[in-house]
């Protein structure tokens, strides 16, 4: 489910910004759609129109490049936590790390909580 997640929304953001292949209005519909099918209802709250960052990237940036790097791996401690990383190559590479809560709910895996302090 997490990885269906990174590569529809990378697909729907690279479309848009590198392919050019629909309006504006068209990628907000279709990004507000993935983020509705992955992630809770709660979860939905948590995030207003005010971050100047993806927190499901941890950036400002979005390429789709970055599945190719893409890892996520079960919490050791935590059941319902993922970490998810990937590598950002350019100016001052690093790799960029996300933890997420999953949950189901009505009997779906679901994105919960991204625990972001910001930009790493």
């Amino acid at each position: 489910m997490i990885k269906n997640f990174y590569t529809d929304y990378l697909t729907n953001t690279d479309n848009f910004l590198e392919k050019g292949k629909m309006s504006p209005e068209v990628f907000a519909s279709k990004e507000d759609s993935i983020i509705k099918k992955y992630c809770t209802t709660n979860h939905l709250r948590e995030f207003g129109e005010d971050l100047d960052y993806v927190p499901y990237l941890k950036s400002q940036m979005v390429e789709i490049e970055l599945l190719k790097t893409l890892t996520i791996q079960k919490d050791s401690v935590k059941n319902d936590v993922y970490n998810v990383s990937y590598y950002w190559p350019h100016g001052g590479a690093k790799w960029i790390k996300i933890k997420l809560r999953v949950i189901v709910e009505n009997g779906i895996y679901k994105i919960d909580n991204v625990f972001n302090d910001g930009i790493e």
